[in-house]
This record gives structure tokens, C-alpha cells and sequence, in this order.
């Protein structure tokens, strides 16, 4: 359980740290948090959050009944996550009256965004390692048989 909290926390880190550097690179002046890269660290670290406890909580425990403990399983429910994640933007802006942009630019910034979903899938897999915790088992059967590989 421990494994699975730490897993939720740190997974939108390494996104997180490499839309970071793009804005060290590159800042935007007065663009809010496309100015200062820990304030762009921090803005995607939230919203992972958000949406990993709207959607991603449910979703590991979706995969947990249906024994999928894969990598590319977990990967390809992140990159999902992160597509209704820009789904739900693009339904604000609509909502809020505004245009959306349709442009080369958005392109790339809904590849890259997928791309981070996949990142935040895996890295919460590789913290959390679902699939050894399914090998084990549950229970005595399972505690025994942690047991005997330490002898």
C-alpha cells in the first residue's frame, strides 16, 4: 500500500521536471507559470494529481481486478488519463467562450502531453511494481512464499 502512495506521488515527476527544463530554456515572460520553471513543476504536478484521483485511482484499481499488471498496460492507461486530461481543458475553454487554437503548435503540445501520460504511467508502474505484488499472492500463501525466497 505504502509502494502504491509513494508511486501516486512521484509519478508526474519526471514529466513535470522535463516541462520544467523547456521552460528554463525558454521561459515566456508574463505567460504565469511559462515564466519561472518551478512554477511550471508545480502547475503539473497539480493537475497530474487531479486527474490521477479522478481518474487514475479508479483506473488502478480497475486493472487490479482484471489482473493487468503489465507495463504497456499501465503506460497505455496514462497516456488515456493524460488524452481526457486535454479533453477536459478543451471542454473549459469551450465552455468559458473561447476559441480553441488548431495549429502545428497544438499538435505537438498534445503529442507531448501524451507522451507525459505515458511517462506518468510508467514511472507509477516501476515505483509500484503491481506485477510482483500479484506474483506473490495474497494472504499466508503469499507471505510464506516472500518468506522462503529471503532463506
Amino acid at each position: 500500500m505504502l509502494r502504491n502512495i509513494f508511486a501516486f506521488l512521484l509519478a508526474p515527476f519526471p514529466a513535470a521536471a522535463i516541462m520544467a527544463a523547456m521552460v528554463a530554456i525558454a521561459p515566456q515572460p508574463g505567460r504565469a507559470v511559462f515564466e519561472h520553471p518551478a512554477s511550471m513543476f508545480a502547475a503539473v504536478c497539480l493537475f497530474v494529481y487531479v486527474l490521477a484521483l479522478l481518474l487514475a485511482v479508479p483506473a488502478a484499481a480497475w486493472l487490479r481486478r482484471r489482473e493487468a499488471f503489465s507495463l504497456r498496460v499501465h503506460a497505455f492507461t496514462g497516456t488515456a488519463i493524460a488524452l481526457v486530461g486535454i479533453g477536459l481543458v478543451a471542454l473549459w475553454d469551450i465552455a468559458k467562450g473561447r476559441n480553441l487554437p488548431v495549429s502545428g503548435s497544438t499538435a505537438i503540445g498534445v503529442a507531448a502531453v501524451t507522451i507525459f501520460g505515458l511517462l506518468c504511467g510508467a514511472t507509477y508502474w516501476v515505483i509500484a511494481r503491481p506485477d510482483r505484488r500479484a506474483a506473490l499472492g495474497k494472504g499466508r500463501a503469499g507471505r510464506d512464499r516472500l518468506l522462503k525466497t529471503f532463506e
